[in-house]
């Protein structure tokens, strides 16, 4: 997407995901979201109230230097809003990597993963997790949207396809 009319502008970036693949642990993955504020009235009404609407930062710069994922690299991540994989532990009885899917996911996968909120409070804002062969569970809550989580579980898929073909993802 690129805006009309507006000059020195890339395409519209929506987030952005980072997949670090190590041959000894779990991957680890970040994914990027521009963070919503909620700002002043539009001037409608609803039932009474004022409506509210949620914006964020337009993430357009042709400036690779300013797109989402080197931005926050850098450590400037007030207009983001960051999720990373939560850590897995390593089980001595099964040498496995383990992590709690509740009673959902029932398949050890190298594509199950649980995103929270870096710096949060370790709360779940997306699951995605292997229930049998051919069948995987999404659960995704606010910050993410619906497209933004397809976006995520789209991207480990390719990511875990050209790992097993040992080749790079352009």
């Amino acid at each position: 997407l690129s805006p009309k009319g507006r000059m020195n502008t890339g395409p519209i970036q929506l987030g952005a995901i980072q997949i670090k693949s190590i041959s000894t642990k779990p991957r680890e993955i970040m994914v990027l979201t521009p963070s919503l504020v909620t700002n002043s009235s539009m001037g409608g009404i609803d039932n009474g109230s004022l409506q509210k609407e949620r914006q964020s930062k337009r993430w357009d710069s042709a400036d690779p230097e300013e797109q989402m994922l080197q931005v926050a690299l850098r450590g400037e991540r007030d207009d983001l809003c960051i999720l990373h994989s939560r850590e897995a532990t390593f089980d001595e009885d099964s040498q496995a990597y383990t992590m709690d899917f509740g009673e959902r996911v029932k398949t050890a996968s190298s594509t199950n993963v649980i995103l929270q909120e870096h710096l949060g409070d370790g709360e779940t804002k997306m699951m995605t997790g292997k229930i049998q062969e051919m069948q995987y569970a999404v659960d995704v809550c606010y910050p993410m949207s619906l497209t933004q989580a397809f976006a995520v579980a789209i991207a480990k898929t390719c990511k875990q396809i050209a790992t097993a073909n040992s080749q790079p993802i352009h």
